[in-house]
């Protein structure tokens, strides 16, 4: 079906039993399985040979499974082989030869010794040991010296994921600092710094961000409009005024009535604060209009004569 997932195929597993130790493993590791031989004494074969396995021939696995062998050990004494300077492989199969098996592997430091080598054994080289006893093994890192690589703006969580993997395996402590460039939860620096040599293994300290840092607006109400500019300024903040028109001798005049953000408030320096200062406002004095009265013309009385009247001549009869 199309879209699905791909389930690995099953492997058969072979019959191992009759087979010398060494080729036994060989076998079961040239198909993909993890091989876990175990020592348990039989008078059916002879030395270093498998006797019995788990799964049992012809069970299906899949490939990384786990397969268990088991051999018949010697009872003579031998010497535990010379190790060193083999990988770990290597060492698999001279121990396998003598019927012995690899137990612990510890890693450590040495400049003497290349990576991924044998430095040791324990038991070491020459001791008498059994057939079917465990080997353990020191492994050489090499000089152990890493470089610090560059995790700076990776999350704290993905930086530590690279840090304390492979090649590194460094301790790491974390330590939140505030960055004004770098994006909170994000990783600022390290100590040792990013690209010093170090040690593998080693302490190292990254520094993540919590974004930028805040301070608390200090109390200004009340003060001079110069002494809050000055306190504020010197806190880093901006300062913005707009003025308040107050009375004449009011106690307000050129101080601070109030603030914004208030007092305490966290705040970010660089942000700006709003101050309301009182001004007096001086007062206005008012002229009053003056008045004119136009004077009064006396207007002379008129004296009306009366007319004259002529008698009218009277006309006498004629005789």
């Amino acid at each position: 079906m199309s879209g699905g997932s791909t389930v690995a195929p099953k492997i058969a597993v072979p019959d191992v039993t009759n087979q010398v130790l060494e080729n036994a493993v060989t076998t079961l590791k040239d198909l993909g399985f993890e091989v876990v031989p175990v020592a348990e004494e039989t008078t059916t074969v002879d030395t270093n040979v498998v006797w019995k396995q788990v799964p049992l021939p012809g069970e299906e696995i899949s490939k990384g499974d786990t397969v268990t062998i088991v051999y018949n050990p010697s009872n003579a004494p031998m010497a535990v082989p010379n190790l060193a300077g083999l990988t770990i492989e290597q060492a698999r199969t001279a121990l396998l030869n003598l019927g012995l098996t690899i137990g612990v592997i510890t890693q450590q430091n040495d400049p003497t010794a290349p990576a991924d080598t044998i430095i040791a054994s324990v038991p070491k080289s020459g001791e008498q040991v059994l057939g079917g006893a465990t080997i353990d093994l020191i492994v050489s890192q090499g000089s152990g010296v890493v470089e610090i690589p560059n995790v700076q703006g990776q999350t704290s969580q993905a930086a530590r994921s690279v840090l304390e993997g492979e090649p590194y395996k460094f301790l790491i402590t974390v330590v939140e600092e505030a960055s004004t460039t770098v994006e909170s939860g994000r990783v600022t620096r390290t100590s040792p710094t990013i690209g010093a040599d170090t040690t593998k293994g080693s302490a190292v300290t990254i520094y993540v961000s919590t974004g930028q840092a805040t301070i608390a607006v200090p109390l200004v109400s009340g003060l001079t409009e110069a002494q809050a500019r000055a306190k504020l300024t010197s806190s880093g903040f901006i300062v913005k005024v707009e003025y308040i028109e107050v009375t004449t001798g009011n106690a307000n005049d050129g101080r601070v009535i109030a603030q914004d953000p208030s007092m305490n408030v966290q705040s970010t320096p660089g942000s700006q604060v709003l101050l309301k200062v009182g001004k007096a406002i001086a007062a206005t004095t008012t002229v009053a209009p003056t008045t004119t009265t136009p004077a009064t013309t006396t207007t002379p009385a008129t004296t009306t004569t009366p007319a004259t009247t002529i008698p009218t001549p009277t006309t006498l009869p004629t005789p």
